[in-house]
C-alpha cells in the first residue's frame, strides 16, 4: 500500500514505472490491492514448470544450483505499477508480457541443460 500511495503522490512530477515480482499467495490482501490499484496496468502469473528463481548465492555455489524450480510452489505474480504519464512512456504490451513469460521460460530450458532460445 506504500508504495501505491507514494506513486500516487508523485504521479504528476514524473512518470513512474515499477515491475513488482510478489508470491502468488491467495487471499493476500497486499495482492489483490496491488491488482486491483489504478496503478496495475498488467500482470503475469508465473506457475507449475516455468515457475523459476535465481539463486541469491549465485556467485558462490555449482551451476546446477544457480537456478531454482519449484514447480509445485504457488508460483509468482509480476505487476505492472504505473502513472499516467508512466503509462504513456513505457506502455505495458502484451509483447512485454510475452516477453517476460518467455524469459522465465529459458530460465527452466537453462536449469535443465538446454540452450536458451533466443527471442527474435
Amino acid at each position: 500500500a506504500a508504495l501505491l500511495e507514494a506513486m500516487q503522490a508523485l504521479s504528476d512530477r514524473a512518470p513512474l514505472s515499477v515491475a513488482l515480482v510478489m508470491p502468488l499467495w491467495p487471499g493476500s490482501l497486499a495482492l489483490e490491492t496491488a491488482l486491483s490499484s489504478d496503478a496495475c496496468r498488467g500482470s503475469l502469473r508465473i506457475v507449475g514448470k516455468d515457475h523459476v528463481y535465481l539463486n541469491g548465492r549465485q556467485h558462490c555455489c555449482q551451476q546446477r544450483h544457480r537456478l531454482l524450480r519449484q514447480a509445485e510452489a504457488r508460483g509468482s505474480v509480476v505487476m505492472f505499477l504505473q502513472n499516467e504519464s508512466g503509462a504513456a512512456q513505457w506502455a505495458v504490451t502484451t509483447e512485454c508480457v510475452d516477453d517476460l513469460r518467455s524469459a522465465w521460460a529459458r530460465g527452466t530450458a537453462l536449469q535443465e541443460g538446454g540452450e536458451a532460445p533466443l527471442r527474435g
